[in-house]
């Protein structure tokens, strides 16, 4: 199936948003090496992502040799990431989103021996909800993968102050 031909910008956030595993993959890739060296360039004098035209005037290309540049390296991606174990996760980060009282706390976890599912119960006793106890439920669990990072992002709300809320009213 042929990939639909992305316009400039949702290309150049792509390639942005991905540089550092396009890097790992296509860093030997002669066609390719002067457009990466040109995007970690800008990524790293923190511009933002580089107008359509700074990358003609640095790579020495029109418009049209560019876009085809990029829809090339956006579709050879796309080829790659097809072969199993192609994407190099590097990084696992996950974060505990707790919903307490007027609270909210943001908690980095090293590791968990198991990702919780939506409804499962979760003991924080650092974490004081609305009656005073520590017990949340899952409310979603939310995985993303960028860069190289695979972040999951685990929402707990007091379940206590839920079901007393629901009694209440």
């Amino acid at each position: 199936m042929e990939l639909s031909k992305l316009n400039y910008r949702s290309l150049i956030t792509v390639l942005i948003l991905e540089l550092k595993v396009l890097n790992t993959m296509f860093r030997d890739d002669e066609k390719y090496k002067q457009l990466l060296n040109e995007l970690a360039r800008s990524d790293k004098e923190g511009n933002g992502m580089p107008y359509q035209k700074d990358l003609t005037r640095a790579l020495n290309m029109n418009r049209n040799q560019l876009m085809a540049l990029m829809q090339g390296l956006y579709k050879d991606f796309n080829t790659k990431l097809c072969a199993a174990s192609a994407y190099p996760n590097e990084n696992t980060e996950i974060w505990l989103l707790v919903h307490s009282r007027e609270d909210y706390w943001v908690i980095g976890a090293h590791h968990l021996k198991y990702l919780p599912r939506v409804g499962d119960h979760f003991a924080l006793n650092f974490v004081k909800g609305e009656f005073g106890g520590q017990h949340f439920t899952v409310d979603s669990v939310y995985h993303e993968l960028e860069n190289g990072t695979h972040t999951i992002n685990i929402n707990l709300y007091d379940r206590w102050a839920a079901e007393g809320k629901a009694l209440w009213q």
